[in-house]
């Protein structure tokens, strides 16, 4: 079974547990139509258009689960106190990741036993070269950088703190120039991916390696094209049958946020803020703004979404605007939580 197909029978299985049957609308014109014509005799409305759509997992979170059988495996050298951290992009690719931690397992036991920091950071995988810079700080911090180019070095995330520390580039045999941090270090710049090792012999023994990611698209973004676009379906639809219609959001990320959702719905929440005279702020009820999906003249053949979790839980968004309203306490809502918002 595709995922696709595994998403669509979750939805109709939702749909099934509260009395809908759905069918597939072969009798609607050919075109982009919603994917269900969802059906009861039993309770109200007794007809709603159903859109399924997917939103793929966050880029950061599928990378941390794509790499993290590598990162897991890898091989820590012996005599090593202290903690790592892998910084992965939504793109790093496996061989980037080969690459830092070969370079840590043959670096690395030259530090055992002391306090430092080493971090080996693939800047670019389009260029080959490899130089290696050490930031004379309180605590030394080493680096080995990969495919920078020539050009400034894109430290990790924490560290070369300090813009005016004396800074020595190497490369493969002697040292290259030796200057402050500012004329070396881009701190704006992006990396491929980065391996980052605190060392300290005092810390407990390094036998794992952690692995983090910023991420890329966020699941509001993902959740605001979804919508749109089932509402542009049921809308044809509508045309031919008018009827509630239903966004049933089945998320493939396990840690789909509900709050990131209804921001889609109705707008990102903001804070107004009061400022005196005497520069003290005072402030008021959250609201949401504007850019939400749910608006005044527009997107209103959406009745609700519905965001249906892998873990089964789910929460509905009514909307407002819509020309066929779905009241809150109706079956095809049961089991779910509505959500926070009031209009």
């Amino acid at each position: 079974m595709s995922t696709r197909d595994e998403e669509e029978r979750r939805a109709r299985a939702w749909l099934g547990e509260r009395g809908y049957a759905c069918e597939r609308p072969k009798w609607l014109p050919k075109g982009r139509n919603p994917d269900y014509w969802a059906q009861t005799e039993t309770v109200d409305p007794p007809g709603i258009w159903i859109e399924v759509k997917s939103t793929d997992e966050d880029g950061g979170t599928s990378a941390l689960g794509k790499h993290y059988p590598q990162i897991s495996d890898a091989v820590i050298p012996p005599g090593l106190h202290g903690h790592a951290l892998f910084h992965l992009a939504a793109d790093t690719a496996k061989q980037s990741i080969a690459r830092l931690l070969k370079s840590f397992a043959l670096q690395a036991p030259r530090y055992v036993g002391k306090k430092c920091v080493l971090a080996f950071v693939q800047q670019s995988r389009d260029k080959k070269d490899l130089l290696r810079a050490e930031v004379t700080t309180e605590i030394p911090e080493m680096l080995w950088i990969f495919g920078s180019g020539g050009g400034l070095f894109h430290p990790p995330l924490g560290m070369v703190k300090d813009s005016y520390a004396i800074t020595s580039v190497f490369d493969r045999t002697a040292l290259v120039r030796s200057e402050r941090a500012f004329n070396i270090f881009d701190w704006l710049g992006k990396n491929e991916c980065a391996l980052v090792v605190h060392l300290d012999p005092c810390d407990r023994p390094l036998e794992q390696i952690s692995s983090m990611s910023g991420g890329t698209v966020t699941l509001r973004e993902k959740s605001v094209a979804a919508l749109a676009d089932a509402n542009n379906q049921i809308k044809t639809a509508c045309r031919v049958r008018p009827a509630p219609g239903i966004a049933l959001l089945v998320p493939r990320d396990r840690h789909a946020s509900s709050l990131m959702v209804q921001a889609a719905c109705y707008g990102q929440l903001q804070v107004p803020v009061t400022v005196a005279a005497e520069h003290s702020g005072q402030s008021a009820q959250m609201f949401h703004g504007g850019g939400g999906v749910f608006a005044e003249g527009k997107n209103r053949h959406l009745s609700a979404a519905i965001l249906l979790t892998m873990s089964g839980d789910a929460t509905f968004y009514p909307n407002p605007y819509a020309h066929h309203k779905i009241l809150d306490d109706a079956q095809v809502f049961d089991g779910a939580t509505r959500a926070r918002v009031s209009f």
